[in-house]
């Protein structure tokens, strides 16, 4: 039975425990002591919680096809970061579609990854272990001269087209993956240290006024309205403020 078991699930690839007996032609009663014996040795593998009884609806896959798609799945995302050296990670969907496999496959052998070390989760994103995002000498002086200019006028920044003019748009959009910088409308952007202290204080202004006017935002930050325009919009469009009017 174990034989049998093993060659039907090799046929099968990933799949619920069902599906591989009836490729083997056995009743579950028959094929629980090879079942057994193939789970203790490592020649199969639950791809779901191990923890929980074994039922039909168990995904099954094979030690060389778990070998295999491990090894391919590190390929895939070693290649990415190669060549994608400026992004924190790959898109989950991404690597889902160069493994050719279903969501509940992808997302229970994801799991299993992490577990392992293999692979580890960044939001949507998932990446190497260890992986970071490193700028180049280049790059990197150019992002320094960038954020001094932030730090030297934080209520009044450089627009997003200055940011992109100064480090080019592949650095920029890292810097906002990263989340050195927050862009807050299609041309204003900002630290985030210095978006969050601006949140505050317009909480603290509303706590003790009731409402704050697009003046009197430009006027408490010592700014240009087009600044205040984009952050009270934005606050709008996360619900820390409620627009009555104008």
């Amino acid at each position: 039975p174990a034989e049998v078991l093993l060659q039907a699930a090799r046929a099968a690839g990933i799949a619920p425990l069902r599906d591989v007996l009836r490729k083997a032609r056995l009743e579950e009663a028959q094929a629980q002591p090879g079942l057994k014996e193939l789970l203790e040795t490592g020649q199969l593998i639950r791809l779901e919680d191990p923890a929980d009884k074994l039922s039909g609806d168990d995904l099954l896959i094979p030690a060389e096809r778990w070998q295999s798609l491990s090894k391919q799945a590190a390929d895939e995302l070693g290649e990415y970061h190669k060549v994608n050296s400026l992004k924190k990670g790959m898109p989950r969907e991404a690597l889902k579609s160069r493994l050719r496999l279903d969501q509940r496959a992808f997302t229970a052998a994801v799991r299993k990854w992490v577990e392992q070390g293999l692979l580890q989760e960044a939001g949507t994103l998932v990446q190497s272990p260890g992986f970071q995002v490193s700028f180049k000498p280049a790059q990197q002086k150019l992002v320094d001269r960038l954020m001094s200019q932030f730090a030297s006028a934080p209520y009044a920044p450089p627009s997003v087209k200055e940011c992109q003019a100064l480090t080019g748009e592949e650095v920029y959009h890292a810097l906002i993956e990263l989340e050195m910088l927050q862009q807050v409308s299609a041309d204003v952007v900002f630290r985030p240290q210095d978006f969050e202290q601006i949140t505050r204080k317009v909480i603290a202004a509303l706590q003790r006024d009731g409402t704050i006017t697009v003046a009197q935002f430009r006027d408490l930050f010592n700014t240009s309205r087009k600044y205040a325009q984009a952050v009270l919009e934005y606050l709008d469009e996360v619900g820390v403020t409620l627009r009555e009017g104008d």
